[in-house]
């Protein structure tokens, strides 16, 4: 049951320290105080809750490596690499992240709906199944989160092991690391930009480690991007960032044309491009070129 490790940490270590003595007193932690009024608040939203296993109405695949994450849904499939603190994690703890940035990407306008998680890591599984085990306070951080993230989607989520050999989709999308036109501005040189003009409001080319706006559009399916494929959504609802892949350029200033939209765009001076025409009569207001603010 989600919300309950740290109780069970702290009951644990003083039960060891005081011989298994149950009427002895304990100091609670401050994660554990967090439990218990998480529990006062919350009680209602889990009363009648089901305790029976259900047939998923989503069946979502998620593999990772020390070098990122896939995840696969139907015909569908995205990924992408960790950020440097990422990596410093543990597999298993990248594992059960994977898990996480899968189920989001996949159920995220999903509400009250049953999800199986195929997952090629069997603590992760027993993690996403009934969060066992009080050792790794990471795993218990991120199982907590998982499972809050659902529970205020009334999402019902079961996991199950698939090893790597079957997980083919998945594990093709970490292992490829195909995007590499993934790049983002220095975000200093973003806020320089923002400053002149504000407020920028949506990232039109973005993933979740490269995005300088809050909300974003993401190529493919991505998680907390609010859509995906950039060109088939509308561009003069927000005034857009775009921070584009060099061969998309063109595609972009015709579409910028066409919806007549408000958009800031990076561009390198490339006089030779066929779009360089196209890019100065529609340019209204220009920053100089910049050097080394490309991450």
């Amino acid at each position: 049951m989600p919300q309950t490790k740290s109780l069970q940490i702290d009951l644990a270590s003083a039960l060891e320290e005081w011989n298994q003595d149950y009427e002895t007193t304990l100091a609670l932690s401050p994660d554990s105080k967090e439990e218990l009024i998480w529990w006062n608040t919350q009680m209602i939203n889990w009363n009648g809750k089901t305790l029976l296993t259900m047939g998923p109405d989503l069946i979502i695949e998620s593999d990772a490596s020390t070098h990122g994450w896939g995840a696969s849904h139907h015909a569908s499939s995205t990924g992408g690499p960790w950020s440097p603190q990422e990596k410093e994690c543990h597999i298993k703890c990248l594992e059960l992240l994977a898990a996480t940035l899968a189920l989001t990407t996949f159920a995220k306008n999903k509400t009250a709906v049953s999800v199986l998680m195929k997952i090629d890591n069997t603590i992760a599984v027993a993690y996403v199944n009934n969060q066992e085990g009080t050792v790794s306070k990471e795993l218990i951080s991120l199982t907590r989160n998982l499972w809050m993230w659902c529970l205020k989607r009334n999402i019902h989520i079961q996991a199950q092991h698939l090893p790597g050999v079957l997980n083919q989709a998945a594990d093709r999308e970490f292992r490829s690391m195909r995007d590499r036109s993934d790049w983002s501005l220095d975000h200093s040189t973003f806020q320089k930009i923002n400053r002149v003009y504000r407020p920028l409001e949506v990232d039109l080319f973005a993933s979740r480690l490269t995005n300088q706006c809050q909300c974003y559009f993401s190529w493919r399916p991505y998680p907390f991007a609010e859509a995906s494929n950039e060109f088939l959504q509308d561009w003069t609802i927000m005034k857009g960032f775009c921070q584009t892949p060099w061969n998309l350029i063109s595609r972009v200033l015709t579409k910028t044309e066409a919806q007549e939209a408000d958009a800031i765009l990076v561009a390198p001076v490339w006089k030779t491009q066929p779009w360089y025409p196209l890019l100065l009569s529609l340019i209204v207001d220009w920053l100089p070129p910049q050097r080394r603010n490309i991450e």
